[in-house]
């Protein structure tokens, strides 16, 4: 029996009421109120009707997370508008990404892609693009394993090429949304043979 249990090595969150995992668990230990109570102001700026408002029976309590304004845009390397344009869910989601690296001590600098080819630090770059042939491999004397759609783009010849399929096109698969916990099936929309992603990494896996 295969072992399919997980390690989890670091934590990131943003709850109402707790910024991270350890404010959280504050929360939870203390039985603290999470819940934000709001002044006529916050409810005018959130565009709340003033029928609403003057309404005895309106709860003005609500789940707010702190800092939600704070994004360090270019830290993550978007600009000012492109951090308008985005989803605060994104926004929040970049974040805690980058909690959780920094909570599991990982070094983002050290396994830097291009770095680490720039460096000769890998013998083996095994790239997978299987939505589009526009993502083409960095140009590297690195040996190359690519597995792309057909058509994809190539600076130059890699040691190894397959054809994979497209999810949801060439063969079934599924789509998550990192914006929230949805996952829904991709049903295959035409006749293929080529073979998909997962399929030829765990073979080529089984073989080393």
């Amino acid at each position: 029996m295969s072992d399919n249990r997980i390690a989890i090595v670091g934590i990131g969150c943003r709850v109402p009421g707790a910024r991270d995992a350890e404010s959280l668990w504050r929360v939870v230990r203390d039985g603290a109120d999470a819940m934000s109570s709001l002044s006529e102001s916050d409810l005018l700026a959130a565009k709340v009707p003033r029928s609403a408002i003057d309404d005895p029976r309106y709860v003005r309590r609500a789940s707010v997370l702190d800092g939600i304004e704070s994004f360090d845009a270019a830290f993550f390397g978007l600009s000012a508008q492109q951090a308008e344009l985005l989803d605060p869910q994104h926004r929040a989601f970049f974040e805690c990404a980058w909690e959780a690296l920094e909570d599991a001590g990982y070094d983002s600098e050290r396994y830097d892609m291009m770095r680490m080819l720039a460096a000769k630090e890998s013998d083996l770059l095994l790239w997978l693009a299987s939505f589009t042939p526009d993502l083409s491999p960095p140009d590297t004397d690195v040996p190359m394993i690519v597995l792309g759609t057909p058509g994809i783009k190539l600076s130059r010849t890699p040691k190894i090429y397959i054809p994979v399929g497209t999810p949801g096109i060439d063969h079934a698969g599924i789509i998550i949304r990192v914006d929230t916990v949805v996952s829904l099936p991709l049903r295959k929309l035409r006749k293929s043979k080529l073979p998909r992603a997962a399929d030829v990494i765990a073979s080529i896996e089984a073989a080393l």
